[in-house]
């Protein structure tokens, strides 16, 4: 499992978790981002989030990336 933390700037705030993460990391879909929300396994703050949450400054982001299973 793959782990990102990340703490806010200023430029950053009023931005949805959802689509500041899509902005950071391009090569994930903000669906699968959506996803992951619903599966709990982003935080800000150390709490699970819902992805309308608009970022405030020095708000921490953590939040993982599953392994892929081969089906």
């Amino acid at each position: 499992m793959e782990q990102f933390s990340y703490v806010i700037a200023l430029e950053d705030t009023e931005e949805r978790v959802d689509k500041w993460i899509s902005d950071t990391l391009p090569d994930i879909s903000r669906s699968y981002i959506q996803k992951l929300i619903k599966d709990q396994l982003v935080f800000v703050n150390r709490v699970p989030c819902k992805a309308n949450y608009r970022l405030k400054l020095n708000d921490e982001i953590l939040f993982q990336i599953p392994q892929a299973v081969e089906p």
